[in-house]
């Protein structure tokens, strides 16, 4: 995979998954007893910036705090994309879970649980353990300080698991992130379920999510056609893709979509933005923007993309 392929990945990723819903989805399908748990609106999106700052060498994916029976507690997700298994993913893990307990300990004198969810939608097969070293000793794994964390491979999960959800969002970019790699013909499944929710506003962002990585918008038309039986009937879902810069509607959840994430993600230093955001008309730049807050770790970075756009 060419270096240039990754980020249409990683926005997508961000994007759906800075959704506390779409969180508290994939928890309900593969964490169910975790699911139970949770405290009812407690889980939350933490701003990571003065922790991106502190610490440069690795970048946080996404990270959420819950409460169970009133305990704090820390949920990150990370996203694996790469055409290859990273070995040094383990490494990241505890570094990372050094950062948040130093920050905690400053803060509230304590080391909340941490809970790692590595969701993965690479070709290779995942060849590293869930649960770091492997001992085959009874006392060397009594004594030994372990790194565990929870496989998500959607390679290795049956469709029929993720659609009896009736959160169908996070159900399509699961399965979107699914089949992204196959060749296109193969990705008539994810098409037939875009005819089934053709008038949610989620549907654009999986649309622009598969051209960005098939880089063939006439083919992806073509294949739409073709499940919706015709030109008319795909023009349904392609006419209002094509020119939801004059939907108010979608114009509007996308704004709302992105100030309700800067706000989320960097505080008061991301509301100051909002009266600029609001002003902007064109879909283009607000989609632009959407993608920068999901993968800023600074507010400068947001700064220097409003600067250039606005």
């Amino acid at each position: 995979m060419k270096k240039d392929d990754l980020q249409p990945h990683d926005w997508f990723f961000r994007i759906v998954f800075s959704n506390p819903k779409s969180v508290k989805t994939l928890i309900d399908i593969f964490l169910p007893k975790l699911s139970k748990k949770i405290e009812i609106g407690s889980l939350k999106l933490v701003n990571i910036e003065k922790l991106s700052k502190k610490k440069k060498k690795f970048m946080l994916d996404l990270l959420y705090s819950f409460k169970v029976k009133n305990h704090d507690a820390f949920l990150r997700l990370v996203f694996e994309h790469k055409s290859y298994v990273d070995p040094n993913l383990p490494i990241q893990l505890k570094y990372y879970e050094a950062v948040l307990w130093e920050e905690s300990l400053k803060e509230n004198k304590k080391y909340p649980p941490i809970i790692n969810i590595v969701l993965y939608h690479g070709k290779e097969n995942w060849n590293i353990p869930t649960k770091l070293p492997e001992n085959l000793d009874k006392t060397l794994e009594e004594l030994t300080s372990n790194l565990n964390y929870t496989l998500i491979d959607l390679s290795k999960i049956d469709d029929g698991k993720l659609v009896s959800y009736e959160d169908y969002c996070t159900v399509l970019s699961l399965l979107t992130m699914k089949y992204i790699f196959e060749n296109e013909e193969n990705l008539d499944i994810i098409f037939k379920r875009l005819a089934l929710h053709k008038d949610s506003e989620c549907i654009y962002l999986i649309l622009d999510y598969i051209v960005a990585v098939k880089e063939d918008t006439e083919k992806i038309e073509q294949m739409l056609k073709e499940v919706f039986g015709g030109e008319k009937e795909m023009m349904t879902l392609t006419g209002k893709w094509k020119m939801e810069g004059k939907m108010e509607g979608i114009k509007e959840g996308i704004k709302e979509s992105l100030i309700d994430l800067i706000e989320t993600k960097f505080g008061d230093n991301g509301s100051k933005f909002v009266d600029i955001i609001n002003k902007v008309e064109e879909v283009d730049k607000l989609k632009q923007l959407l993608k920068v807050v999901a993968l800023a770790t600074n507010i400068e970075e947001v700064e220097e993309k409003i600067r250039e756009l606005v």
